[in-house]
């Protein structure tokens, strides 16, 4: 006979579970947020949180939010936002690519044109490579800027029609190849300048494809307007391509928007149906977030991770959300459980409930004489009261005599504890 004891409790990015209740912040245009559309959040070196929105850019420093927008000479709509290696930060806007100069006063931006007509001016995307050139990714095409704000085009066959080839996003992978998401698929380009397309015909869930990721692993992902595709970078056949597609979770087809890595390395998808998280160490294992669980939108458009651990999503009209960290601790299988899949954890707000589930393993007799289960809280957590049902429980023990078969479990001991300094909020999974 074996016992175990489930507790989880404080201090990492919450495990996204059926009913869960997430530690919600939400900021709008009357917290001074350019507009409550987000096109893109990027988090800088410094911390900062950048917000690009249809009104302009929005910075926020842990305290307050500061917009830029006309008056200070930068366009607008703005998609996106670049720290450069040098310190610099370049604003991609629908009329060119602006520079920030905090020292501009009222005219803080200075706004450059990659190409010669609008859509080759209206900048949807900037990424630094590892060998510091700046790539701009346009409505019309994929631009690289070079000294004296000179921009230089990259050429690609636009396909199923187009005329012109617009860029989502743009990824260099593990061995420097870039990535690049567009309106019919993904174009790789390989350090000799050579190019591979990726498509529906290739087993993408969709040619649009909206966003791109590198997570801590290495691994490329992309989302696309039909779903979530692993890709294969080419690293192992030589050859770039589709690993694995998630086209529904939970039977809700996946319209996928943006993607980040949370603190904790699972994967981050916004969708137009809220959020959906990998588990931790498990990324073909995902779970999906709504506003049952407190988001503000159902429609997800961006998605960052903060220095401090918190998740930002951006929605299409409610503004932004900060997911706080604070709050929740993942214990799984590889910490010693003995499943992923716990029978029941409950909480109130008071004293916090938690559970012990004592089992018998499967190929075992059935148990004899008295069952008896101490607990000792671990530190931070005062012991209040045990009990469940046939279980005789006093002080920190509880006991019983009946007989428990191979691998059945008993009825789960609920054990109500005092946390300091900490709301604790823990769900029912399977």
């Amino acid at each position: 006979m074996r016992w175990l004891a489930i507790l989880i409790a404080t201090a990492a990015v919450p495990l996204c579970l059926e009913g869960e209740l997430l530690p919600i912040r939400s900021y709008t245009t009357a917290d001074g947020l350019a507009a409550d559309r987000i096109n893109n959040i990027v988090v800088d070196s410094h911390g900062f949180v950048w917000f690009c929105t249809p009104e302009g850019l929005s910075r926020f420093d842990g305290y307050r939010m500061v917009s830029f927008g006309a008056a200070g000479g930068l366009p607008h709509p703005v998609q996106a936002v670049l720290e450069t290696s040098s310190g610099a930060y370049l604003v991609g806007t629908a009329h060119g690519l602006s520079e920030f100069h905090a020292e501009g006063g009222e005219s803080a931006f200075a706004t450059y044109l990659p190409g010669n007509n609008p859509h080759e001016t209206f900048v949807t995307a900037l990424m630094q490579d590892s060998g510091g050139r700046i790539w701009c990714g346009t409505d019309g095409g994929i631009f690289e800027m070079l000294s004296g704000h000179k921009f230089r085009q990259h050429r690609l066959p636009p396909l199923h029609g187009w005329d012109r080839l617009p860029i989502a996003d743009i990824l260099e992978d593990a061995g420097h190849k870039l990535w690049l998401a567009t309106v019919t698929g993904i174009y790789v380009i390989a350090t000799d300048g050579s190019f591979q397309h990726i498509g529906a015909e290739d087993g993408l869930p969709n040619d649009r494809v909206e966003a791109l990721w590198l997570d801590r692993y290495g691994k490329v992902w992309a989302a696309t307007r039909g779903g979530l595709a692993l890709m294969r970078d080419g690293s192992e056949s030589g050859r770039c391509g589709v690993q694995q597609v998630y086209r529904d979770i939970t039977g809700l087809r996946l319209n996928v928007t943006a993607l980040a890595d949370g603190p904790d390395g699972a994967i981050w998808g916004g969708t137009t149906v809220g959020i959906v998280r990998s588990l931790p160490g498990s990324p073909g294992v995902f779970r999906v977030l709504t506003r049952a669980q407190g988001l503000i939108d159902r429609s997800v458009t961006a998605l960052a991770a903060d220095h401090a651990g918190n998740m930002w999503a951006g929605t299409e009209g409610a503004g932004a959300m900060q997911i706080q960290s604070a709050g929740f601790t993942t214990f799984r299988e590889e910490d010693g459980l003995a499943s992923d899949r716990l029978t029941a954890v409950l909480a109130d707000r008071a004293g916090q409930l938690l559970t012990v589930t004592v089992s018998n393993a499967a190929g075992a007799g059935p148990t004899t004489g008295l069952i008896t289960v101490t607990e000792t809280a671990p530190a931070g957590l005062t012991l209040v009261s045990m009990a469940g049902t046939g279980w005789t429980c006093a002080a920190t023990t509880c006991t019983r005599t009946d007989a428990l078969a191979a691998g059945a479990s008993y009825p789960t001991i609920a054990v109500t504890v005092n946390v300091a300094a900490v709301n604790m909020i823990v769900r029912r999974t399977g």
